[in-house]
């Protein structure tokens, strides 16, 4: 029997709901082949491609949802969400602005324009960044184009010509030795974070930066040194600390990770990260408890995070909880299609 517009979306959603994203697909896929603005199916197949990781083909989803339906407050929120996953804050606030304008309103919002707040260190690191850089807007946001959609040969070789044109500066360095970290080419990032800490050491993002890059080379001790320099300057740097607790981790100093997740989580309890890395953290000191509280919580910060209910499955395994720890695992794998991790870990709880 064929379907009708409205019958192929419901049983998307109730597909949707019931976690049989693959099925859910195929019906949301008719109603747009039907209706391409179709809100409700583009919106519902912005959070499946999100849930996939596929975030920048979540935002084109999202943007038409919200373009054929702006009377929607989810569909705000999640336009507005995904936009700060990319590290579009600018435009993430302005999205916000202009939502607020149109009269809405709620928790939801001000949940959304505190996290906007607490990237303050990065926006002021941003701000000094930019101080001094003599080049022309169409540049400037011919780099951004190119940094956000991937092309990273020609970032890398536009960077190059403008350094030449213009001369050094801590936004050219910095954006250069992003770009070449980005490619793997570790050494010359190296040696354009140090050019910039040269002109201004005072720039804790360039520190976080360098130390990143200590990091990828296995230099774990230059690389605490570093975090450890940008949080001297920036006492308050969430994503320092979360750094820098992955480095005491990977060396093998679980105590000292621990408690730079949790100088982390003092500043921001909802930060979700650091509260993940925790759990890690706390199941490898085999504190399975304290582990499990920590992906639970992550979990109800964002349900949408596989690798959590991965992880709970697998301490609550350990503490015993058997029950507990099938219904997370089941829900891993085939829920959110996590891979054959989640089932080796079926096979033991069974």
């Amino acid at each position: 029997m064929k379907l009708t517009l409205l019958e192929a979306l419901q049983e998307g959603i109730k597909a949707h709901k019931a976690g049989r994203t693959q099925e859910a697909e195929k019906f949301y896929a008719v109603v747009l082949k039907k209706e391409p603005t179709n809100a409700e199916a583009n919106h519902n197949l912005g959070l499946i491609s999100l849930g996939y990781g596929k975030i920048k083909e979540s935002v084109g989803l999202f943007r038409k949802a919200l373009e054929s339906n702006p009377r929607s407050e989810q569909f705000w929120l999640s336009y507005i969400e995904v936009v700060i996953k990319l590290g579009q804050i600018e435009s993430a606030k302005a999205m916000l602005m202009q939502a607020k304008s149109n009269g809405f309103k709620g928790e939801r919002f001000a949940a959304i324009e505190r996290k906007l707040a607490k990237i303050s260190v990065s926006s002021k690191a941003e701000s000094t960044l930019l101080k001094g850089v003599e080049l022309p807007s169409e540049i400037l946001l011919k780099l951004n184009d190119l940094s956000n959609n991937g092309d990273l040969k020609k970032l890398a070789n536009k960077l190059d010509s403008l350094v030449q044109k213009f001369g050094g500066s801590l936004y050219l360095y910095n954006l250069s030795g992003t770009t070449n970290a980005r490619l793997k080419k570790y050494d010359l990032a190296l040696k354009y974070f140090t050019k910039a800490l040269e002109l201004n050491p005072a720039v804790p993002e360039i520190h976080n930066n360098l130390a990143l890059i200590f990091q990828r080379k296995g230099e774990l001790d230059k690389a605490i040194d570093s975090f450890q320099n940008a949080l001297n300057i920036a006492p308050n740097y969430l994503e320092a600390y979360n750094n820098l607790g992955i480095v005491h981790k990977i060396s093998g100093n679980l105590d000292a990770a621990i408690k730079s997740y949790n100088e982390a989580l003092k500043l921001d309890t909802n930060y979700v990260s650091a509260r993940y890395n925790l759990g890690i953290a706390y199941s490898s000191k085999g504190d399975f408890i304290a582990s499990a509280d920590c992906y639970q919580r992550v979990i109800k910060l964002n349900p949408d995070f596989v690798e959590a209910y991965n992880n709970l499955g697998y301490v609550l395994r350990k503490t015993g909880d058997y029950s507990r720890a099938i219904e997370n695992l089941i829900k891993a794998v085939r829920f959110f299609k996590y891979p054959s991790c989640s089932e080796a870990f079926l096979g033991t709880v069974f």
